[in-house]
């Protein structure tokens, strides 16, 4: 695969990493904050700057094939990355995706006029430094990648915090109450292929985030055929305890202080399922 080939296929790969992490997005999730440190990043902002650093990246390999200065004296990247929002202006989810497509439309096309010999013509980029027209591309697609992946996890955060708001509870472990430990791990871990994230002799994780299925090797012939259990984590045990008491709901094991660090109550379903709810215990005062 020769250069231009390669660095096409890599330009489509972030971009359809980029466009992945925004799709299906509602207009107010373009507003979910992705920086907070110094001034606020949106998605909408960094999608913005996406477009706005690629434009300045093709126009420095302009420059460099006419033999001219890529950046002006005392440039200073902060100053410039801080006014991305006057230069873009509050564009729509619809323009800033539009601004994407047209920026990186022309992006190939100067790409595609190169010669052999101008992949290794050098300018000046303001973070990297002196660096060749081959890696201007490097640099678009792994600046691109990165973005992607904050935006992906911005936008993860912010369900998260929105569902834990909804709902008190978020259902943490499912339990399974094994008999023979070897026999549960050969069908889940080996045959089932889950991901374990912690074993020990007596209990198991497998990670299926955001929840994890756990492995209890049953102790006695009552927790044998006890079944499933279910681990929910609360932010107050002890205010949830009081409302369902309230409700009339009283526990099989009162809110107590457990060793791994987790304060819980346990209460039976009607068909004798364990229904654990727990938040962590805070460090000493």
């Amino acid at each position: 695969m020769d250069r231009r080939a390669y660095w096409r296929q890599k330009l489509a790969e972030s971009r359809a990493t980029l466009l992945a992490a925004l799709e299906g997005l509602r207009p107010e999730d373009w507003d979910t904050p992705v920086y907070d440190q110094g001034d606020l990043w949106t998605v909408r902002t960094v999608v913005g700057h996406l477009a706005d650093s690629e434009r300045g990246m093709s126009i420095h390999v302009h420059k460099i094939r006419k033999g001219q200065p890529t950046l002006p004296e005392h440039f200073d990247l902060e100053h410039w990355n801080a006014g991305v929002q006057e230069r873009i202006g509050h564009r729509s989810p619809e323009e800033l995706l539009e601004m994407l497509e047209s920026v990186r439309a022309r992006t190939l096309q100067v790409m595609d006029s190169l010669q052999e010999e101008e992949w290794t013509l050098t300018g000046r980029h303001p973070s990297r430094g002196l660096i060749t027209v081959e890696q201007y591309y490097e640099t678009i697609h792994g600046h691109e990648m990165a973005h992607a992946e904050d935006i992906r996890r911005a936008l993860e955060a912010a369900g998260k915090r929105a569902a834990e708001e909804k709902n008190p509870m978020q259902l943490s472990h499912c339990i399974l109450f094994v008999p023979d430990m070897e026999a549960a791990l050969a069908f889940y871990r080996d045959r089932l292929g889950l991901p374990v994230r912690f074993q020990s002799e007596a209990w198991v994780e497998f990670d299926l985030r955001p929840t994890a299925l756990a492995l209890h090797r049953a102790e006695t012939a009552a927790e044998a055929t006890r079944g499933a259990g279910l681990f929910f984590t609360v932010e107050d045990v002890d205010a949830i305890h009081r409302q369902l008491q309230e409700q009339g709901l009283e526990p099989s094991t009162p809110p107590t202080d457990q060793d791994f660090g987790f304060r819980t109550v346990v209460y039976t379903d009607p068909f004798g399922n364990q229904v654990e709810l727990g938040s962590p215990i805070g460090p000493p005062g």
